[in-house]
């Protein structure tokens, strides 16, 4: 039979738990939407100075003419990445995803394993 715990002591524990977790949430929000919000805002100018009209946009891109005013005027605030990487095709821009040098990868140390080769 299990320990006998009072509900104040559980609540507690609860209470701690979830503060932990939202400071490194907190934390982990804020590079992400610094982050977020550079590339956003990038986007944005070269989908808006890349000389289509909105429809023209929503024709080449796939996206609906709604959606694209909406990221436009910087209302919404995500993007799923293959709408993302419609956008950057259509402004002109290609995203790749290139092997780090293992010299300037700082992230090498804490991966339990190696990323299998993209080849």
């Amino acid at each position: 039979m299990g320990r006998y715990v009072s509900q104040g002591n559980k609540r507690k524990r609860r209470d701690a738990l979830r503060a932990r977790h939202r400071e490194t949430r907190a934390k982990n929000r804020s590079k992400n939407e610094v982050i977020s919000k550079r590339l956003h805002s990038r986007l944005r100018s070269y989908v808006s100075h890349c000389g289509l009209n909105r429809i023209q946009i929503s024709d080449f891109s796939g996206l609906v003419p709604s959606k694209i005013t909406e990221f436009l005027r910087g209302y919404k605030g995500g993007l799923r990445f293959t709408s993302f990487v419609s956008l950057a095709n259509v402004a002109g821009y290609e995203l790749r995803l290139v092997k780090l040098d293992p010299r300037k990868d700082e992230y090498r140390e804490h991966r339990r394993f190696a990323p299998p080769p993209l080849d």
